[in-house]
């Protein structure tokens, strides 16, 4: 017992010291590794996000091109024939979506100042019973705020020669990068398997595609989603008569995009949309609808298109958008998840990839 309780020795002191150092240095240097990619990432945002949005459309885009040569025609026509046919279809959907949203927008306000005067009579005498002074401070903050953005957007459009340079030339790069890998992805792949150790290199292989053909059934079944929640909103929209149907079908379309969070949001700006111009019932009607579709995409569509082997936890889909949203915005909420699939795919052991695929 007494040589249980002595002291150790300065030897073992410095031993326990150094073992405890070990995994304290991996973390500081882990810490620090993220840091700065995060700030390289910054920093070449220009070149990565155009990068980005090639390997998500080659996800995409790659089995037609696959497909087109199982019937002997040759590559360059391949990758021609899919690139045509993807950018017609993607930018028709998404020139539909802004366009329906652009126009709309006059309508809107000119809905919703006619809408104000019948939404101030159920405030005063509907279940809130608010004095006329509390409504008119409120309406005045909100037009104050409305101003306030609207000013900041004009300024921003009046100064965008800069964006608009920046936006054609990652649309160039994205494209440039979008044909090498519907083209020449293959070879791309092998050289960036060759480059790695030659133990690792079959493993990383593995991997590597494995993680691609994630990459590519997420984002088919993201559009397929988007589609059907943008479809189910706007049906019910036009059932009951609200205003502008299309515009926020389109913004549901591209909210969809963005996992659970974005039809939702998008889905509230027409419940909000309903309450002005058609009052608290048809507004409870537009909610459930909502509600009913994300419980359709939560529960049905998601686990259908996805699979087993690409869902994530919706707890993991909400904590992802939300670390995308806060560090980059828009474009990190929209990039989050496919990053969070590809590293799982990754780094997942190997395992549980041949399980994956199995189910």
């Amino acid at each position: 017992m007494k040589e249980a309780s002595r002291p150790p020795n300065s030897g073992q002191l410095v031993r326990r010291l150094k073992e405890a150092a070990v995994p304290a240095a991996a973390c500081i240097a882990l810490i620090v590794l993220l840091c700065l990619l995060i700030r390289l990432s910054v920093m070449v945002s220009a070149v990565l996000l155009p990068c980005a949005v090639a390997l998500l459309l080659a996800a995409l885009l790659h089995p037609a091109a696959q497909w087109l040569r199982r019937f002997h025609i040759p590559r360059w026509l391949a990758t021609a024939l899919v690139l045509l046919a993807g950018v017609a279809v993607i930018g028709g959907i998404l020139t539909f979506a802004v366009n329906a949203i652009v126009s709309g927008l006059p309508d809107l306000q000119a809905t919703v100042q006619s809408s104000l005067s019948s939404l101030r009579h159920w405030l005063v005498h509907g279940p809130l019973h608010l004095s006329q002074r509390q409504i008119e401070e409120g309406i005045d903050n909100l037009t104050a705020w409305l101003r306030e953005r609207s000013d900041q957007l004009a300024s921003s459009v009046t100064a965008t020669a800069s964006a608009l340079m920046r936006f054609l030339a990652g649309t160039v790069l994205a494209l440039f990068v979008l044909v090498i890998l519907l083209y020449d992805g293959e070879r791309v792949h092998r050289a960036v398997v060759r480059a790695m150790p030659h133990d690792l290199a079959h493993r990383a292989d593995q991997r590597i595609r494995f993680a691609f053909a994630q990459l590519s059934t997420y984002v088919r079944a993201s559009i397929a989603v988007a589609l059907i929640d943008a479809i189910g909103i706007g049906a019910g929209l036009v059932l009951l008569g609200v205003p502008l149907a299309l515009a926020l079908a389109s913004l549901v379309f591209l909210g969809g995009f963005v996992p659970f969070v974005g039809a939702f949001v998008t889905g509230g700006l027409a419940v909000l949309v309903a309450f002005v111009t058609k009052g608290p019932v048809v507004a409870l009607v537009v909610f459930a609808i909502v509600i009913g579709v994300q419980q359709l995409e939560g529960n049905i569509l998601q686990p259908l298109l996805l699979g087993k082997a690409v869902r994530l936890h919706p707890l993991v889909v909400v904590l992802a958008v939300s670390t995308g949203a806060v560090t980059a915005g828009i474009v990190g909420a929209v990039f989050a998840v496919p990053l969070v699939i590809v590293l799982r795919a990754l780094f997942s052991p190997p395992s549980h990839q041949s399980d994956e695929r199995r189910a």
